[in-house]
């Protein structure tokens, strides 16, 4: 990556990267999985009824708040920087939750209490990752939880043009906090991919939503968005093949053939819907022929895509991928999940190297139909 001051934002040290070009807006895939809006984020205190507020304080490691760019506040932290979870209640567990960006490299953040570590995930630099930290255990007084990035600080000043002198590491945004007892916190999972903001004027607002987090590879939350939408039958062509691979990518097979094929019938008459049911129709009747998905108890991701935790299942296909860049689970599951993040030169790479390793097979005829409405 260029070290050049350009690359950063004036006074946050980083530009958000736009997710594609308009050839890749105006290409056939991005019409299929194109993410709606930037989910905000809830207020800063649980519901908790009597245990009453809990307030979020920061300590060590941890440099004051800064305005960047388009308004976004950001909190650096050095080589580790403590939160503090002031509870004037009785204990509580509770889920943390911000948006995280690196400086510079991408970085493993740990979160730890006490010596148990709660959280680890990869932080990309200069996109911002929706990170939950999950069953926080809360004391009556104060927590300490640690922000610590396995990959060392660097100094500012040495990779831009500036005097600025401090050792930093990863970037927080304001932080909220929830129960982790309620529904929404238990659906929710740290993002696999970064955050993008975007719409499309001819889905609803829940189907826009849905689509947001399916890019950020929050997918249980977007399945749950998704599934009353496909139940009332009258959802848009596009929800419905977006909805179908969402299931698939949660191991949830039932759910993927009823999208897949309410998806396939579903009316409209513009471009998205036609392509919507052209998906659902590829993918629909071949769920029942795939030797991946017979054989899918061998794909060692399987678990943490059940459990919707997407941000683990790619970490490990990419390590795998990292030993055998042919390995036919890691290229299978992990090119699905580039599509639903919107990484689409990847997806590509990964569905033609599975394609070349398991040629006369079912899988690879219906992925190279797919690969059509795949952006170059």
């Amino acid at each position: 990556m260029p070290d050049s001051e350009s690359r950063w934002e004036r006074r946050g040290l980083l530009r958000t990267r736009k997710p594609w070009d308009h050839r890749v807006v105006s290409s056939l895939l991005s019409v299929i999985l194109i993410i709606g809006f930037l989910i905000s984020l809830p207020s800063s205190n649980p519901r908790g009824g009597a245990t009453g507020p809990v307030k979020v304080e920061f300590g060590q490691g941890v440099y004051p708040e800064e305005r960047w760019e388009r308004g976004k506040l950001r909190r650096w932290i050095s080589s580790s920087g403590e939160l503090l979870l002031i509870n004037e209640g009785p204990p509580i567990t509770l889920d943390v939750r911000f948006v995280a960006e690196s400086f510079r490299i991408r970085r493993l953040l740990r979160a730890i209490v006490g010596n148990t570590v709660l959280l680890e995930a990869a932080i990309p630099p200069s996109a911002p990752l929706f990170v939950s930290i999950k069953r926080v255990p809360v004391k009556t007084g104060t927590t300490v939880l640690t922000l610590a990035p396995a990959e060392p600080a660097d100094q500012v000043g040495r990779f831009l043009a500036t005097k600025d002198t401090r050792r930093v590491t990863v970037a927080i945004g304001p932080v909220s906090l929830i129960d982790s007892t309620l529904p929404d916190a238990a659906r929710e999972e740290t993002g696999a991919f970064p955050d993008w903001q975007t719409r499309l004027p001819v889905l609803a607002p829940a189907e826009n939503e849905s689509f947001n987090l399916c890019q950020q590879g929050r997918l249980l939350e977007a399945w749950y968005v998704l599934r009353p939408v496909i139940a009332s039958g009258h959802g848009h062509p596009l929800a419905y093949a977006v909805g179908g691979i969402t299931a698939l990518a949660l191991d949830d097979l039932d759910g993927a053939t009823s999208a897949f094929g309410l998806g396939s019938k579903a009316r409209g008459n513009d471009l998205y819907a036609v392509l919507g049911r052209r998906v659902s129709g590829i993918l629909g009747p071949y769920l029942d022929r795939s030797e991946m998905l017979l054989s899918r108890s061998a794909d060692p991701g399987r678990a943490f895509r059940q459990r919707g935790e997407i941000y683990r299942a790619v970490s490990l296909y990419q390590t795998i991928l990292g030993r055998d860049s042919a390995n036919p689970q890691a290229t299978y599951w992990l090119g699905f999940l580039d599509l639903l993040g919107v990484h689409y030169l990847d997806a590509r790479s990964l569905f033609r190297t599975f394609i070349a390793t398991r040629p006369n097979t079912e899988d690879a005829r219906v992925l190279k139909d797919l690969l059509f409405y795949v952006p170059h």
